[in-house]
Parts: structure tokens; sequence; C-alpha cells
């Protein structure tokens, strides 16, 4: 349950303060991008719900992965908290997890603000 915890809130702090932030400055991007193409601006369009409907995602995920982290740290015995980090917890930081790493997929990597996984896997 405690590393779970521990997980959960680096997932939480770094969504918060890095990915939305970083996701934000993507869309602005393509907005401008979409200004200046004007009528052109068709994959720029996709792309820019494509980003807008993963965010919505990460919203919605970040807030049931706060959530369930809150229920289960108030259990109070020790077996029924690991089991809820477990059954609760777990499932929904993996779920957050799915939505960033698609969105990691599509980013460009000078936006993104850690390492992408192609960086740590090839560039060491």
């Amino acid at each position: 349950a405690k590393h779970i915890n521990i997980e959960a809130q680096v997932a939480m702090q770094m969504v918060n303060r890095r990915y939305i932030p970083a996701v934000m400055r993507f869309m602005t991007e393509l907005g401008s991008s979409i200004n200046a193409a004007g009528k052109h601006a068709t994959v720029q369009k996709g792309l820019l719900a494509q980003v807008g409907t993963l965010l919505a995602g990460v919203g919605k995920k970040l807030a049931k992965l706060e959530a369930e982290t809150i229920k289960a740290q108030g259990i109070a015995k020790v077996e029924k908290q690991a089991m809820a980090f477990r059954d609760l917890v777990l499932p929904a930081l993996t779920a957050l997890r799915q939505d960033v790493d698609s969105l990691e997929a599509i980013m460009p990597s000078d936006l993104w603000p850690v390492p992408c996984y192609s960086d740590l896997l090839f560039k060491l």
C-alpha cells in the first residue's frame, strides 16, 4: 500500500505540474497553427481534437485517482487499506497512465516535460 500510495502521489503531482501545462502549451501552438493555415488546417484540427479528448480524459482520470487515493488513505485497518490501494488506486493510476502515454506518443518531444520512452531506451 505504501508504494502504491507514493506512486499515486507522484503521478498526481507530475500530471498537475508538468503534463497538463505541457499539453496546454501544445494546444495553444496548434490553435495558432490552425489560425495561420486557415482552411488548410485539416491535420491540425484533427490533432487538436485528439489532444483535447485525451486531455479531458486525463482530467477525469486524475480526479478519479485523487478520490480513490483519499478513500484508501482513510481506511484504518492496514489489511483493508492495502486491498483498497490494490483494487481501487492501482487501476485508477493505470488508467491515468494510459492517457498520459497516449499524449506522449503524439506530442512533440521538445514540448514533453520529461524524457520520452524512446530517449530512455535509445539515447542513454
